[in-house]
């Protein structure tokens, strides 16, 4: 998204954002291909880089959140402590500003995706503290 900012004409500015949209579909295609091939740590590293290198908008990391649950849940650690926590980082960088309930969405909608929150940092906590225990090391 940071070229989007730099490309002052308005047809550079959507060749930009269609680039940046193609980019992010090609490689979450990607990341389910691999998911689907079984190569859980290949996935799970595209995935987190999907979000930390900013090639995916913000308004599809939930979805990339969500996808992780299943790589979080294995009962083999996929994702270690740093990747855990960088995934904590964007789902708290996420959901800081929505302590207000949204007046605009039915309160159903406002439970799935409370829901959706608590699950992925319980899924986030379990894979961190299995992490730390497989890495044998924890810095305080």
């Amino acid at each position: 998204m940071r070229v989007i900012a730099f490309c002052r004409e308005p047809f550079l500015q959507r060749f930009a954002l269609m680039n940046v949209i193609l980019l992010s579909a090609g490689k979450y295609r990607e990341f389910h291909r691999l998911y689907g091939e079984k190569r859980f740590s290949d996935a799970a590293k595209l995935l987190l880089s999907l979000m930390t290198a900013k090639i995916a908008p913000r308004s599809f990391w939930m979805t990339l959140l969500t996808d992780a649950l299943p790589l979080l849940e294995q009962k083999e650690v996929i994702f270690s402590a740093d990747q855990t926590h960088e995934l904590m980082f964007c789902l708290e960088e996420l959901t800081s500003g929505k302590s207000v309930p949204n007046p605009d969405r039915p309160m159903q909608d406002e439970d799935i995706e409370t829901t959706k929150i608590e699950l992925l940092r319980l899924a986030l906590a379990r894979n961190l503290a299995m992490a730390i225990v497989k890495e044998g090391t924890v810095e305080v």
